[in-house]
C-alpha cells in the first residue's frame, strides 16, 4: 500500500490529480492511500505520519512565502526514503531536480502516459534491495542545497567549524562540525579516524600500520589516530579479510 501525498494550493487541482492517479495506480495493479495538502506546512506534517512507502507530488508555485521546493527539503529530512515528484507548469523548475532530493519532474498539464511512466519508475526503484538504493547527504552551500550520494564521498575533512570534501573533482565546503556530519550519514560505511577526518571505508585500498595511514582509491592518504587503531583493525578483520 502506497502513501501518496498531493500538494497544491487549489483543492480542486488536488482532486483532479488524485482522480488521474487513482486510474493509473489501479491500472498498475497497486493500491494507495491518498492525502492532500494546500500548503507546504501541511505536506511536511503529513510526511511525519506516513506508514508505508510514500510518494509526494508537489506543486511548486503556492502563492505563499514557502513553495514546493522548500517543502521538498523539509520532507526529505522527515522521510528520507520518500519519493518526491515536482509538478509544475513552469519548466524552468526542472533544473532543481538536479540539486535536490527529487525523483522526477512532471510538467502541467500532466498526461496519463507521463504519470504512468513516473509511477512505474517509482515502483521499480522501490523493489531494489536497500543496498542498491543510494543514501544521500544533504549539503547546504551558498544558499543552495545539494544531495550527494554517500557512496561517492571518500573522506570528509574538518576545518575548524567547516567540513570539506572533493567529489568527482568538485570541491564542497559547508559549515558544520564533523561530528554532526557523521551523525547525518546513513550508510554505515563511515568511520571518524581522527578529530579532523571522516573516512568512507569502502574507498580504502591499503593500510600502513607503521605510519597509521589509510590509502584511498582517490589517491589520498589519511592519517588515523591511536584511539581509532583498534576500530580500524576490527573493521579490517570483519570486512576486508586482511589488507
Amino acid at each position: 500500500m502506497l502513501d501518496i501525498i498531493l500538494l497544491d494550493e487549489a483543492a480542486d487541482h488536488n482532486a483532479l490529480f488524485q482522480a488521474l492517479l487513482e486510474r493509473e495506480i489501479a491500472a498498475l495493479g497497486e493500491q494507495a492511500e491518498y492525502h492532500t495538502a494546500l500548503t507546504g506546512e501541511e505536506a511536511v506534517a503529513l510526511s511525519a505520519e506516513t506508514k508505508g512507502p510514500s510518494v509526494y507530488f508537489l506543486d511548486i508555485e503556492l502563492g505563499t512565502d514557502s513553495n514546493g521546493i522548500d517543502a521538498a527539503y523539509r520532507i526529505h529530512e522527515k522521510d528520507p526514503d520518500g519519493y518526491i515528484v515536482y509538478v509544475s507548469a513552469y519548466q524552468q523548475y526542472a533544473i532543481d531536480c538536479l540539486h535536490s532530493h527529487v525523483f522526477d519532474f512532471l510538467a502541467k498539464p500532466v498526461s496519463s502516459a507521463e504519470l504512468s511512466a513516473c509511477l512505474k519508475a517509482v515502483l521499480k526503484d522501490m523493489k531494489k534491495a536497500p543496498s542498491v538504493r543510494q543514501e544521500t547527504l544533504l549539503l547546504s552551500i551558498g544558499g543552495r542545497d545539494y544531495y550527494i550520494p554517500e557512496q561517492k564521498i571518500a573522506v570528509i575533512y574538518s576545518r575548524r567549524n567547516f567540513c570539506e570534501t572533493v567529489i568527482d573533482g568538485q570541491f564542497y565546503r559547508w559549515k558544520e562540525p564533523l561530528k554532526d556530519a557523521a551523525d547525518r550519514l546513513r550508510s554505515g560505511s563511515f568511520l571518524q579516524v581522527s578529530r579532523s577526518a571522516l573516512v568512507n571505508l569502502n574507498h580504502v585500498t591499503a593500510i600502513d600500520w607503521s605510519e597509521r595511514t589509510l590509502l584511498l582509491d582517490t589517491d589520498e592518504t589519511v592519517s588515523f589516530s591511536r584511539s581509532a587503531l583498534n576500530t580500524v583493525k576490527d573493521w579490517q578483520r570483519r570486512e576486508k579479510g586482511g589488507l
